[in-house]
């Protein structure tokens, strides 16, 4: 292969492989409407404040059948905390975007899958009217996980 030819190749793979990277840099949009993802977490806007998203969270999380939930919830801002029964942390913030609207971001180190679903629980419970958690307090469940094998 001529010098010219395999330096063209290089930076046309060099090229491709840095931009290909760029929508996770910028934040690609996914199938649901309005929810961008990146390479950690899903986000998206709703028009709820955060007290009412940690409700949404919260009760979506336990129908999951996640465990260890923690949740808290201001005027400003709101985090819920779940495990998975292997582990893995689900963890839903909520920031306020505007004068009815939340910021809301779900990690998803438990999966694409699982953030998706938190999300779609959460929107649904929103336009449910779920009431808003209470401020200043927070929920802690440390109820274990159900044993399967329990009674054998």
């Amino acid at each position: 292969m001529r010098r010219g030819t395999m330096r063209t190749v290089m930076a046309t793979g060099l090229a491709s492989v840095l931009l290909g990277g760029l929508p996770y840099a910028a934040g690609c949009q996914t199938a649901a409407t309005g929810v961008q993802r990146y390479p950690l977490d899903l986000q998206t806007t709703t028009a709820a404040m955060p007290d009412r998203v940690a409700a949404a969270a919260e009760a979506t999380l336990r129908e999951m059948g996640l465990t260890g939930i923690t949740a808290a919830a201001s005027q400003v801002d709101a985090m819920v905390v779940g495990q998975t029964a292997m582990g893995k942390e689900v963890k839903v913030t909520a920031q306020v975007a505007g004068a009815t609207t939340s910021r809301v971001k779900v990690t998803h180190l438990a999966g694409m899958p699982l953030a998706n679903a938190v999300i779609d629980g959460i929107e649904k419970r929103l336009v449910a009217g779920i009431e808003p958690l209470p401020i200043g307090g927070g929920v802690v469940d440390d109820a274990p996980a159900a044993d399967s094998h329990a009674g054998e």
